[in-house]
């Protein structure tokens, strides 16, 4: 590294080298993860908790097969019907990893609500959920319940990850969304 370069990155999600120490951070993490230990991680922006998360996700992920995390970031999410739809989408991204077979758990799963599922043909055929705004309203529970479903019916430890979660404030009941 040539003098006076900075050997550190910022402003952008850092894993693997790039990652420096946090040990003991990682270790608590990691435990509180495998024991299903509801946390939240406070500091100001661009300390690094969404690298800290994101490198003990990849540390879980290659010794724990069971383990699978589902990543929600909040930052443009305005209402509670945003978050409904970022919800289903994000949970069946990590749990699916072909396009029928996402198609066929939203189908299998929602009994309530029709989520309406569009894709974009391309090389990595992404696909988006929307779901209609009075039957997500009137089925809320089916919603959340969504992420529980999937992980016990794969037999698996789903990890939500909210990242920029204080952008909930913005929701119009924000503090009776939060109790839900």
């Amino acid at each position: 590294m040539a003098q006076g370069q900075n050997p550190f990155e910022f402003g952008k999600v850092v894993t693997g080298k790039s990652f420096t120490n946090r040990k003991k951070e990682r270790e608590r993490l990691a435990s509180n993860f495998l024991n299903g230990i509801n946390s939240i991680l406070i500091s100001p922006r661009r300390w690094g908790k969404s690298s800290l998360v994101k490198e003990v996700a990849n540390d879980m992920n290659r010794k724990h097969k069971d383990v699978k995390f589902c990543f929600i970031d909040l930052f443009n999410i305005r209402s509670e019907h945003e978050f409904y739809e970022k919800l289903v989408l994000e949970v069946t991204r990590a749990t699916t990893s072909k396009l029928e077979e996402a198609l066929l758990q939203i189908k299998q799963t929602f009994k309530l609500i029709v989520p309406k599922f569009s894709v974009e043909v391309g090389p990595t055929d992404m696909f988006s959920v929307s779901l209609d705004f009075k039957e997500a309203k009137k089925n809320t529970d089916e919603i959340l319940n969504y992420a529980e479903k999937i992980a016990a019916k794969k037999k698996i430890r789903l990890i939500i990850c909210m990242d920029e979660f204080q952008n909930l404030e913005f929701f119009t009941d924000h503090v009776g969304f939060q109790k839900k």
